[in-house]
């Protein structure tokens, strides 16, 4: 059986045509970059160049801009290819590195390539490589591009981004011919829609209009140019229960600092209403406990108790200063059902895989410690 024949029989569904094209360039050794919608199925792709690495004997690195992405990543090509042949290289992790599917940090795989090299590479995979965009770590993403060996094939994954081809031109120059790849077309619609300080949900579009009441949105007065920004908020547990009630849950919550994630949490455990069935919460316990036998010190932090209690009420917490080991607790309870609500900060937003029917935004702004003007109504945003 065709190469392509024998991977694309492992997937249930047809193939988009701009998978289909980007897999026929790599199966005939070339370049590629690939801008499309997120959910439109980008991974696979990458799945791919996998398939064709281990077919031919050669090493992949797969790299990701977050730790919590190369995690998610080395879990999920686990439990599809095996321990033995999958390896993971993070600041906080190491495991199997001389693997021949190596999911790393875009940091690590730079240093290597300085280093020497990597023996029988035979394919990088740059996820989220719209990222070469940011001003503080994008030269990160050009210095791997510039310095990786010019037989090795890339395959680049990236948003929706307007200039894919100039980006491609500048890499074939760089590197070697790359094939642009654009698919604008995202596969889940969005809704958006606007929750007022009563918790009641509106679309977006009739309140624009003018068509529904909104509470909280009362006339001030004559001056009403900062109306938009100095509403206060519906209260977290307010919003919870009306996804609940909705059927509209998982959720994530997005909170634009640490502090407001976890005064959301505290909200939530005052209020004590669990999100979750007897059974759901059994097996909460059972991840808590198992995690904290693999690492004890998750048990020893005021903040890691009260997210452990927090999960046990099928609501979490990401952000920055929550240890690795619990984010990815966090993470694959999410992904099993188990973890209702994760309050978040922006961090958690790039391309982790977080089966959410909606999204929560806490402003549409985030707010600099000198402007407290930037805050505005919750909006949620249909994933479904």
């Amino acid at each position: 059986m065709e190469l392509f024949d024998s991977f694309r029989a492992r997937f249930p569904f047809e193939l988009d045509d701009f998978q289909v094209e980007a897999i026929r360039a790599i199966e005939a050794g070339q370049s590629v970059i690939v801008s499309a919608p997120t959910g439109a199925g980008k991974t696979l792709v990458a799945e791919f160049a996998i398939h064709l690495a281990l077919a031919q004997g050669r090493r992949i690195a797969y790299t990701t801009p977050l730790k919590a992405l190369s995690n998610q990543k080395f879990a999920d090509f686990v439990r599809a290819y095996g321990e033995d042949q999958v390896g993971i290289l993070t600041g906080d992790v190491k495991v199997n590195p001389h693997a021949r599917v190596l999911v790393m940090t875009t940091e690590i795989l730079r240093n290597a390539l300085y280093g020497g090299g990597m023996e029988d590479l035979g394919f990088i995979v740059l996820d989220e490589c719209h990222y070469m965009g940011d001003e503080g770590r994008g030269t990160v993403w050009e210095e791997i591009i510039v310095n990786a060996p010019s037989d090795v094939a890339l395959v680049a994954l990236s948003a929706t981004v307007a200039n894919v081809n100039e980006i491609a031109d500048w890499i074939s120059i760089v590197h070697r011919p790359i094939v642009p790849i654009y698919h604008p077309t995202r596969p889940v619609p969005l809704s958006f829609a606007i929750a007022d300080l009563a918790g009641d949900v509106h679309d977006y579009e009739r309140v624009r209009a003018g068509r529904v009441r909104v509470v909280g949105d009362e006339s001030r007065g004559p001056d009403e140019r900062s109306r938009w920004f100095t509403r206060r908020v519906v209260d977290p547990p307010v919003l919870i229960d009306e996804l609940a009630s909705r059927g509209w849950l998982p959720a994530i919550y997005f909170i634009f600092s640490r502090v407001g994630c976890e005064r959301a949490l505290d909200d939530v455990l005052q209020e004590g209403k669990s999100l979750l069935t007897r059974d759901e919460a059994r097996g909460v316990d059972a991840a808590i406990r198992e995690a904290v036998a693999d690492s004890p010190a998750l048990g020893e932090s005021t903040l890691n108790q009260t997210v452990f209690a927090g999960l046990r009420l099928g609501v979490g917490l990401h952000h920055a200063g929550v240890l690795p080991g619990l984010k990815r607790l966090i993470e694959v309870l999410f992904e099993r059902g188990r973890c209702k609500v994760v309050f978040a900060t922006e961090t958690m937003s790039l391309g982790i895989h977080m089966p959410a029917k909606w999204a929560a935004a806490a402003s549409i702004r985030k707010a600099s410690a000198s402007s407290p003007s930037t805050r505005a109504t919750d909006s949620t945003r249909s994933s479904a």
